[in-house]
């Protein structure tokens, strides 16, 4: 019931003194990220459940709007609890399947929940199909999935982040400050949405029939539905286009022909000779890296990686992307989440390489779910090398100095 009480669900995790904010958490206050708790809770630790529920609730609960990845976490946790079932085994075959949704995966944590808000992995096309399925009021293919009543429910305002807010400074806002709903966000023109980091949108427009998707590497998230207001928002009308066999035509070949280009391949036989097969070892780093060895042959670069979580290897192309697969976790929001890889199958990925320079190596892994790592190795005298390496979440380089042995 969203009028549970959250201490009620995990009696055997509760502090020994609860605050009478603690006591009045409830599932609806989940939902609408208004838990009342100023911080995130420590999930560096095993047990999430207990970390949370220590977390001081500062807040009445209800009354003040914290986006909160942990509150979407004890959701996922308080279905479990109650069906016995992970979040992503409970949905097969109640969403997935009905939907025709496949491939999908969840990050848990050590308890073995799903991580609930964040870490789930789908296809563009399957976001697609779940925003089809709420602009349709919860029915597919003729069959109610979702309850009605609980769709209008879901999308509605329940609490507004910016509340001190007019209407007319919203208005001219961005879809950050639209209201929050359970688990959406409300955004302009009567609309709703789901988000995930870095520019994963799916946007419902009920008023134009409209469901748009975006899955994306972008530094400007908002600016993405920006984009929809002001190019294809007003493009839409009541009326039926006239058929335009040319422009579909078009329209069809464009896509077939998009691609994300690889680095523009540049060789350096000399320094591919001299460090091939050699070992770079590096200092102590909050990485975990310690040593990478490299090997060219036939247009590839092999590189075999060693972290303080395992060794991987890994191929790149020149001028061209190798497809391949790893068990190393592409970029994340919450690298201190312990365990998360647990149970998840390889990773997909595309490596390219280019020399940037005569002692510049640039090595670009990027993985299916739009995320990005970067390897530039600096080669200078004395067998030193630097490694600079970037991840595409936060893009903030980190220099570990090496050596070659």
């Amino acid at each position: 019931n969203l009028d549970d009480q959250l201490i009620s669900i995990f009696p055997e995790s509760v502090p020994d003194s609860i605050s009478p904010n603690l006591a009045n958490l409830k599932i609806r206050d989940m939902l609408s990220m208004s838990t009342g708790q100023r911080r995130e809770a420590d999930i560096s630790t095993e047990d999430w459940i207990k970390s949370y529920l220590e977390t001081p609730v500062e807040y009445e609960p209800g009354t003040r709007y914290r986006y909160s990845s942990l509150a979407s976490f004890m959701l996922s946790a308080t279905v479990q609890k109650v069906t016995g079932e992970k979040v992503i085994d409970y949905l097969t075959p109640r969403l997935f399947d009905p939907l025709g949704i496949e491939g999908e995966d969840w990050e848990t944590n050590p308890q073995g929940i799903n991580t609930g808000g964040w870490g789930l992995r789908l296809k563009t096309e399957d976001l697609a199909k779940f925003g089809l399925l709420y602009l349709q009021k919860g029915k597919w293919n003729g069959k109610q999935i979702l309850p009605e009543k609980w769709v209008e429910e879901a999308t509605s305002v329940k609490i507004q982040q910016r509340p001190n807010m007019t209407q007319a400074e919203r208005d001219s806002s961005d879809d950050s400050v639209q209201g929050y709903c359970y688990q959406f966000w409300r955004a302009k023109h009567n609309s709703y949405q789901v988000n995930g980091y870095a520019g994963q949108f799916v946007l419902i427009v009920p008023d134009k029939d409209v469901v748009v998707v975006f899955t994306a590497e972008s530094r400007d998230m908002w600016g993405e539905l920006g984009m929809v207001w002001k190019y294809i928002y007003p493009e839409l009308h009541d009326e039926a286009l006239p058929e335009n066999k040319e422009a579909v035509a078009a329209l069809k070949e464009k896509i077939a022909s998009l691609s994300i280009p690889p680095p523009e391949k540049s060789m350096n036989e000399e320094m591919s000779s001299k460090i091939s097969g050699k070992t770079i070892s590096f200092a102590e780093n909050q990485q975990g890296f310690q040593s990478l060895s490299l090997q060219f042959s036939d247009g590839l670069c092999n590189m075999n990686l060693k972290t303080n979580s395992g060794s991987y290897d890994l191929s790149f192309g020149a001028g061209k992307w190798e497809f391949g697969e790893t068990s190393l976790h592409g970029p994340t929001i919450f690298p201190q989440a312990v365990n998360a890889l647990n149970g998840l199958p390889p990773f997909k990925v595309a490596g390219a390489f280019a020399w940037t320079g005569d002692n510049t190596l640039e090595l670009t892994l990027r993985y299916r779910s739009m995320h990005i790592k970067k390897y530039v190795l600096n080669f200078k005298e004395n067998s030193e090398v630097d490694l600079n390496y970037s991840e595409s979440i936060s893009w903030r380089p980190i220099n570990i100095e090496g050596k070659i042995e």
